[in-house]
């Protein structure tokens, strides 16, 4: 198995078919290491490829293997998995659990992790807590325990453990929507795997500069960028993030005035992210689509931004639930139903309790503003 995957790819058929027969052999005389080593390899390749509903399955099985067992690796490793799997399904209170699980099983001496055949457990889970508590409105928290990961992947001095660390401070920066805060991100992300021969993270780093180009005011060598990596990423069978690049890349041809265009990609995006289960993006994508829709189909957009709200709330996804509400608070602020939009929008702002000067907060405090004294 992982000699395959360092050929082939991680999301590779050849990769699959490898660890598959392997978890056909394991069996309850198999020892605890070598039945978490086959787990993680297959749900690795379930989880590049954005198959998330088999992915989960296969966590779980992982987390009831490790049950009554003392040793923290295993369980470490366990509770990783599943984490990570909730989060991309967009179960973010489930996943903040095994998160955590995952970092006090590690505990606060050395991590405990065989990096041979992984990534360190602790700064995985740290990395994927940032953007589950993120997505559940504690902005200043989710930057803190992401900068600890990349901490602690340089006391453990492993590229791939550094590779993932500089992606999650990476995603919280796209989440935020700061463009500079991203192309510095970006630009070490893409260095360092280039470095290091670190090819799916590196295609992550190499999109994201192609995104900082078209927030910037450069759209078409944006476009260019998005497309060609995100091209590679499918010929490795490379889908994890699809459907949050499909809507970036939605809104960047919409910059250029390809409308019909923009619309088709997302609607792409909202499909992919139903079929898939890869719901960490979907409140945003139903946003996006919503904004795109507003100059033209005012009715359209705002069952858009209600479709967002819906499942902002349905996932206790807050920052979410918060972007939804100003885009909507907004259409109608602009058509005069000011007090409707205060109702809406009070609320969720009142409930956050850091994070004040990021970018969502300071709008969402800014239009109430406009609201109240209009």
């Amino acid at each position: 198995g992982p000699a395959v995957r360092a050929v082939k790819g991680h999301a590779a058929p050849e990769t699959l078919h490898a660890f598959s027969l392997a978890r056909d052999l394991i069996d309850e005389n198999t020892s605890m290491p070598e039945q978490m080593r086959v787990l993680y390899g297959l749900w690795g390749v379930q989880y590049a490829r954005g198959e998330h509903e088999a992915g989960r399955a296969v966590a779980e099985q992982a987390l009831s293997r490790v049950a009554g067992t003392a040793d923290a690796e295993p369980q470490a490793l366990a509770n990783r998995l599943l984490g990570e799997t909730l989060w991309a399904m967009g179960e973010f209170v489930k996943a903040r659990h095994h998160l955590e699980r995952a970092i006090d099983f590690c505990g606060a001496d050395q991590p405990v992790t065989d990096l041979r055949f992984s990534l360190d457990h602790k700064a995985g889970a740290l990395s994927f807590l940032g953007w589950t508590l993120w997505a559940l409105g504690y902005q200043e928290r989710a930057h803190a325990v992401a900068a600890e990961a990349l901490t602690l992947s340089s006391h453990v001095k492993h590229a791939a453990t550094t590779a993932m660390a500089l992606s999650g401070l990476l995603l919280l920066s796209q989440f935020r929507r700061d463009a500079r805060e991203l192309g510095e991100r970006a630009d070490a992300l893409a260095s360092h795997c280039a470095e290091h021969g670190i090819g799916l993270f590196g295609i992550w780093g190499r999109f994201s500069q192609g995104l900082v180009r078209s927030w910037n005011g450069d759209p078409l060598p944006g476009i260019e960028a998005m497309r060609v990596t995100m091209e590679i990423a499918e010929r490795v069978y490379a889908d994890i993030f699809r459907p949050m690049h499909l809507g970036f890349l939605a809104e960047a041809y919409a910059c250029i005035g390809e409308r019909e265009r923009a619309r088709e990609l997302l609607d792409e995006a909202i499909a992919r992210a139903a079929k898939t289960s890869e719901c960490y993006f979907e409140a945003e994508l139903h946003r996006m689509r919503g904004e795109l829709l507003l100059a033209h189909d005012e009715a359209a957009a705002e069952a858009s931004f209600d479709r967002a709200l819906s499942i902002a709330r349905r996932q206790n996804a807050k920052s979410w639930e918060l972007r939804a509400a100003v885009s909507l608070a907004r259409l109608w602020r602009d058509r005069g139903d000011n007090d409707q939009a205060k109702d809406l929008l009070a609320p969720i702002y009142s409930w956050f309790t850091e994070g004040f000067d990021t970018p969502d907060l300071l709008v969402a405090r800014a239009l109430l503003d406009e609201i109240r004294f209009a």
